[in-house]
């Protein structure tokens, strides 16, 4: 028997339904009742008759709701929402979205009232475009301009440009038809002045009016929110920029008054009402299916398959028998919740006296019900005052695969079907609420139906008494949620010193590259342009846009000729540049005489990505690591002199045939010797892509190698916890929690971050989801410093949320492969997301970390973030940030060429490109992060990659040198001096017999001094996005006289030195009782 001759039976019932009717079974005839105008109305003292009907029918407006949503996806509640907010920049508030429904919906209601009035007056039953067309020139007026732009002039004298591509897409949701709409049932239950049914090219016109008008106004809000460094878009912000665009005094009744027509509320009319939410249903159901494309009975086969491999995560029964009694108590406690949701919301429109259910009174109604939130990519994360055992996250291409089979829709029909009483009706806006809640709720019970078989182990398949079960555990924990106390407020304080820098137009960095001798230019390899260029694989992925091959140029700083002062190491696809510093700030390339070849036995060079200086052998010389792609990872020991030997092929780190890049350097197990952990990508060389899980997992597992000595290492990735899958894009390591053991922050590209906590035996434990920082981005960076003052490190995170709108999933699930077609990612939106995790701890212990919002947005974004770390650029005692920017160049994932039909016209050719974007620099003054970028001279506008920092020309403040990618690096001198506050420099020396290694690796510094001065530092041996900067600590001190010194070394020692002095350069070697003071250039002192 095949599974479409099943028959469902519900074990209590003896009724039978077809496997194709299922479930969702009561189905509710479509009652479409039109309702004729009064012919008559009485004006003023007299009675003006027309000579035809006066109707108002949604049909026109429904048919365009089917058009729209049957071609361009019906996209649900959360992603609508999602999408808005990428659209604005700014999240809306729950609030503002309910402020814009009111807003939209006023404007409506004005223009097509007059619109009617022309109408009459013409003599013609219907509104056309012609009718609404003079009217909404009153409002604004668009012209095109010479970037293609619109720029959108209200009658209030506010100007916005436009995009012509986010306009098309802000087009594709049909937030104004259902304002339309809403409109259309507002007149059907209160009655008042006539709104004539609308034309086709009426309901096109007043469409494409509020999608103008409204992405104006978001726009709007954008910029003013950035301006006020305001994290939310609010209510009162939504209707401050509506306003600024069309008044509360718009007025029309100078149209045609004397065709005015009102028509009082009925039953009948009431009954429309109603029916338009049938309506609705209807058309969203035939567009599902056509979207789809997806027949009855595959629905059905997919669902179950769905059930059992997604939603419960639990086996479902073989047979048809068992999975009709499973899917008929499935079907009938999701009715059941349907009905107690628009129950609920009724209850509350009720109470407030209104006949109709608003998007708020939803809103609350799911919230009572079942207690969650949305995050940036449309995961819901329910029960989350309860414990870690008992909050869910459901992902969102769950919920979106039960969507597209159109059941929440089906599961309104069938509750409302059993609420023949009901007084209040939903309105658009709430109905998509509703239905979004009910989807939700529709993976839910499956989802803890699964936890229950697995805990009750009372049989090897999903049975009707753990989804009867489920239903009674969400109520319980909802109702525990509700009782659960609100977390405590998050303490998210930044510590800023006194000494602040002035705002000046005086520049903090001058562009000094062509003097600095650096003349370095980032390529990739050539083999991996071939494979870009050529690959052949997988056609469907060739015709998606290809592999993600994301490449980056790596660059470290150390004195690696010990000199005394700092030089750079920058590695890519050409090769490695080391350039030695002269200690003026002008460096010369040494590369051919000091043994850094990155040949490979083919004799082409190797794809390059992060260097490391470290000293691996603790000898006294700084030895070379570079991760490579496709290669074994470089491992040279240095000699002397800035002279090195190649020792990979004895080294055993690895890599060839694998997609590496980030690493570090660290002591793990406090042995006194480096280890070295390796993040790995997804392998492209085999075709890999990502999925459309949130959390991806499938690329190749992070290494961890133990250092055995004589620059050899050991695998001990197995059992260790740290073979990490997620595409990996940067790694760091601290000790986070200070139990004297380094830890890994690890940055995932496609997926969740992962904090590593060494357990100290050779383990480590992921301590993300413990700590509260799970959520799934596009990471790039682990930027480190602490910045409140608290002892424990904040992590800055480098994150981009994108939102590919045009890209088409039918019946998505966590399994299907990401597409990386070019166009749609070219049109892409990428919202800022990169989190400043502060650290929450209490009594002396770190309880997780908390996303701080003392960081000024500013008016440029954050973009495409790179390399993001912290530095006290001006020496007043508290760290500043700088970020890092940028994609590439090429016409394929982030730039495209983007042509838009125009009726009677010539069509736009409009270019968008996410490349050289500007790198932003953010000052620590007050309390905040402030956006110092226009005034900064660091503000370049470019693809880069990675960064490091140092003082190059020993004037006591940190300059800057950037790797780009495929570009020339850059070098940027500091001019602070100028502020003439004070600095210092301290290089630790370990001993490994003290099982401390040579450079002092994991150390901690904390330098304290008059007036609240407190400045952490911790050596790092790889940290950023490829980058690693000079193990000499750089402390400034503000106008500090003298300061004091605490050393916590690797081994658990501490140590403290007093009286040291600003202006000076110190080394302390583990054990010493006073630090010394170094003279620049005094190599010899300096070891």
């Amino acid at each position: 028997m095949g599974l479409e001759d099943i028959m469902f039976r519900h074990p209590s019932g003896t009724g039978k339904a077809s496997l194709g009717a299922w479930v969702l079974g009561i189905t509710t005839a479509l009652i479409v009742t039109g309702v004729a105008a009064q012919a008559q109305e009485r004006v003023g003292t007299g009675t003006v008759t027309t000579e035809f009907e006066l109707d108002s029918e949604p049909d026109s407006i429904l048919r365009a709701l089917y058009d729209l949503e049957s071609n361009r996806d019906a996209k649900c509640h959360s992603t609508a929402s999602r999408f808005e907010s990428f659209v604005c920049g700014t999240n809306l508030s729950i609030e503002s979205r309910e402020v814009r429904f009111d807003l939209q919906k006023e404007l409506v209601q004005k223009l097509w009232i007059a619109a009617s009035r022309r109408a009459v007056d013409a003599g013609q039953p219907f509104v056309t475009a012609m009718h609404v067309q003079p009217l909404i020139d009153r409002v604004f007026t668009a012209t095109e301009l010479e970037t293609t732009e619109q720029l959108v002039t209200f009658g209030t004298g506010l100007g916005v440009k436009v995009s012509p591509v986010r306009a098309e897409q802000y087009g594709s949701i049909a937030y104004a038809l259902r304002a339309v709409l809403s409109v259309q049932q507002d007149f059907f239950v209160y009655g008042g002045e006539v709104p004539l049914t609308l034309e086709s090219s009426g309901v096109d016109a007043l469409r494409e009016m509020l999608d103008t008008v409204t992405l104006s106004v978001l726009i709007e809000a954008d910029r003013q929110a950035r301006a006020d460094s305001a994290p939310q878009i609010t209510g009162a912000a939504m209707d401050a920029a509506w306003r600024r665009a069309v008044p509360a005094d718009l007025s029309f009744d100078d149209e045609a008054p004397e065709a005015k027509r009102t028509q009082p509320a009925s039953a009948e009319l009431r009954a429309s009402a109603a029916d338009i939410v049938q309506q609705i249903i209807k058309k969203k159901l035939e567009s599902y299916e056509k979207y789809n494309d997806i027949t009855p009975r595959k629905r059905t086969v997919l669902m179950i398959r769905n059930m059992g491999k997604f939603y419960a995560r639990y086996p479902m029964p073989p047979l048809a028998r068992g999975q009709q009694r499973v899917m008929g108590v499935y079907d009938s406690a999701v009715t059941a919740f349907s009905r107690d949701l628009i129950s609920d919301a009724a209850a509350r429109a009720e109470k407030a006296g209104r006949p109709l259910i608003n998007p708020g009174d939803a809103e609350e109604a799911l919230e009572a019900l079942l207690p969650q939130w949305t995050d940036d990519f449309e995961d819901i994360h329910v029960f989350t005052r309860l414990g870690e055992g008992e909050r869910i996250k459901l992902e969102a291409y769950d919920c979106d695969s039960l969507r597209d089979f159109g059941f929440h829709w089906m599961w309104i029909r069938a509750a409302l079907a059993g609420m023949p009483d009901v007084k209040q009706h939903l309105d658009p806006f709430a109905a998509e609420i509703v239905a979004e809640g009910i989807s939700q709720y529709g993976v839910l019970l499956p989802r803890i139906a699964g936890e229950i078989a697995r805990e009750r182990q009372d049989s090897g398949q999903l049975e009707p008494h753990h989804l009867e079960l489920a239903v009674a555990e969400i109520k319980r924990r909802s109702m525990s949620d509700h009782a659960a106390p609100p977390p405590p407020p998050a303490d998210t304080k930044i510590v800023s010193t006194p000494a602040e820098v002035p705002v000046t137009g005086d520049v903090y960095f001058t562009d000094v590259t062509a003097a600095s001798g650096v003349a370095y230019e980032h390529r990739s390899s050539n083999w991996l342009n071939d494979f870009r260029r050529k690959w052949t694989g997988d056609a469907s992925k060739i015709d998606k846009g290809g592999l993600p091959t994301f490449s980056g140029s790596g660059i470290a700083s150390e004195d690696i000729d010990n000199d005394g002062d700092m030089d750079l190491l920058l590695v890519g696809g050409a090769g490695a540049a080391l350039m030695l510093n002269d200690g003026s700030g002008r460096f010369t390339d040494a590369t051919a005489a000091s043994g850094l070849n990155l040949t490979n036995p083919s004799d082409e060079i190797s794809e390059a990505r992060q260097p490391i200086i470290a000293d691996f052998d603790n000898d006294g010389i700084q030895d070379v690591l570079v991760s490579l792609t496709n290669d074994n990872h470089r491992l040279f020991r240095g000699t002397g002199g800035a002279r090195f030997e190649d020792v990979t092929e004895s080294c055993g780190l690895g890599g060839a045939d694998m997609i590496g890049g980030p690493a570090t350097a660290f002591d793990f197990d406090n042995d006194g010797r480096l280890d070295v952990y390796i993040g790995y990508f997804g392998s492209y060389l085999t075709g890999a892509t990502p999925t459309l899980v949130r959390n991806n997992t499938n690329a190749l597992a992070n290494r961890l190698f133990r250092n055995v000595g004589g620059m050899r290492f050991e695998d001990v990735t197995e059992g260790s916890g740290t073979a990490e899958t997620g595409w990996t894009q940067a790694v760091s390591h601290v000790d986070f929690d200070r139990d004297g053991r380094q830890d890994l922050v690890v940055a995932n590209d496609f997926g969740c971050n992962s904090f590593l906590r060494n357990m100290g035996d050779g383990t480590f434990e992921n301590y993300a989801t413990r700590y509260g920082v799970d959520l799934a981005y596009h990471s790039m960076n682990v930027g480190i410093s602490d910045l409140n003052r608290d002892g424990f490190p904040e992590i800055y995170i480098s994150n981009i949320a994108t939102f590919i709108k045009d890209s088409k999933y039918a019946l998505p699930h966590v399994n299907t492969p990401m597409s990386l077609n070019y166009k749609a990612l070219g049109r892409m939106i990428v919202k800022e997301a990169s989190m400043l995790y502060m650290s929450q701890s209490s009594n002396g212990q770190l309880q997780g970390y908390k996303p701080g919002d003392n960081i000024e947005r500013g008016t440029m974004s954050i973009g495409w973030g790179w390399d993001a770390e912290f530095m006290d650029f001006d020496n007043d005692g508290d760290d500043d940030l700088y970020v890092l920017n940028g994609s590439n160049e090429y016409n394929v994932y982030f730039t495209t060429l983007q042509t838009i039909a125009r009726a009677g016209d010539k069509p736009i050719h409009h270019y968008i490109s996410h490349d050289r974007e500007m790198n932003v620099f953010f000052v620590n003054q007050g309390g905040k992060l402030i956006n110092r970028t226009a005034e900064s001279g660091a503000g370049i506008r470019a693809n880069s990659r990675s960064a490091v920092y140092l003082d190059f020309d020993h004037d006591g403040d940190l300059d800057v040198a950037v790797n780009n990618f495929h570009a020339p690096a850059l070098v940027l001198r500091n001019n602070s001096e100028a502020h003439g506050n004070g600095w210092l420099t301290v290089r630790l020396v370990g001993d490994p017999r003290r099982k401390v290694n040579r450079d002092a690796i994991g150390a901690r510094l904390i330098l304290t001094g008059a007036d609240g001065l407190q400045v952490t530092r911790e050596i790092q041996g790889g940290s950023g996005y490829l980058s690693t900067h000079p193990k000499t600590q750089h402390f400034g001190v503000g106008d500090a006289k003298a300061a004091n010194l605490t050393v916590f070394w690797p081994n658990g020692d501490t140590q403290q030195f007093t009286g040291l002095k600003p202006g000076n350069d110190y080394t302390i070697q583990i054990g010493d009782k006073r630090a010394r003071r170094v003279q620049p250039g005094a190599a010899a002192a300096r070891r």
